[in-house]
């Protein structure tokens, strides 16, 4: 009585590692990537709530919004979109630091 596959046969534990390729990188490749592109996503995720927070308190202070640290925030809110992309398999591309920082978004450019 033989197996066709045993849990030493090494076409098994290759199947994981060379054959499946998603956007020309190895499944174990991609996976690595999604878990690092995880932890940089909710760094930048925390950093724009607290860009938020300093906003509000500068907007309480000076009574208009900083030009500056909403940029900042547009850049980091495109930032993380672009990771939860990469995570969820809606891009190939590698986002920032294997790619580019992304540029600001010009959502809503009113100053009031």
């Amino acid at each position: 009585m033989s197996s066709s596959s045993t849990p030493n046969d090494p076409d098994v534990e290759d199947a994981f590692f060379d054959d499946e390729e998603v956007g020309g990188e190895p499944l174990w490749q991609r996976l690595l990537y999604m878990i690092g592109f995880w932890i940089l996503g909710r760094i930048a995720f925390a950093l724009s709530i607290v860009s938020g927070a300093v906003q509000l308190v500068l907007l309480f202070v000076t009574g208009e919004k900083n030009a500056e640290l909403l940029s900042f925030s547009q850049r980091l809110a495109a930032y993380t979109r672009e990771c939860l992309a990469y995570i969820t398999f809606g891009q190939d591309d590698k986002p920032f630091p294997l790619g580019r920082f992304p540029a600001r978004e010009d959502v809503n450019d009113d100053p009031s």
